[in-house]
């Protein structure tokens, strides 16, 4: 019986084991793909501003693969993305504008709160009108991302 007991223990401190290092493994591996993610990002933050400097056309959805999936970003802090991708394009703090329509206030587009994060992964040339795509960080005044996701503006 004495056996049985210990082999039981065993058998509940190896699945005790394998429950505690599997997240953390995981963890691991989506680290590892948020930082591949915002390296890619800067990359093509800095696409666009060169683009920009030289008065080019570029939009993100252009290039021959399609934009990547931000779905890692949610749960990284702001300091985190803010010193991968440096500030954000749009300023959302910014007092809301005056919808010309409608007479009613809101959020400097594609911003839904002030704390959002906004990057444009565009360029237009000098005197273009029009907007692109942007990708659009969300944080609902916590300290991490809640939802990232790719908007395209006019």
């Amino acid at each position: 019986m004495a056996g049985v007991v210990a082999a039981s223990r065993l058998l509940v401190a190896c699945v005790v084991a394998i429950a505690v290092t599997v997240p953390a493994n995981e963890a691991r591996a989506e680290t590892q793909d948020a930082s591949a993610l915002l390296k890619t990002l800067r990359q093509h933050l800095d696409r666009a501003a060169l683009a920009r400097r030289q008065g080019e056309r570029f939009d993100i959805r252009d290039l021959p693969t399609s934009p990547p999936d931000v779905a890692t970003i949610v749960g990284i802090s702001r300091q985190v993305l803010l010193d991968a991708l440096g500030p954000s394009t749009v300023d959302c703090r910014r007092t809301p504008v005056r919808n010309s329509i409608t007479g009613q206030l809101g959020r400097i587009a594609p911003c839904r709160l002030e704390d959002d994060l906004v990057y444009s992964f565009h360029a237009l040339p000098k005197g273009s009108g029009g907007g692109g795509t942007e990708l659009l960080v969300q944080f609902e005044g916590r300290a991490t991302c809640t939802r990232a996701q790719w908007v395209r503006t006019q």
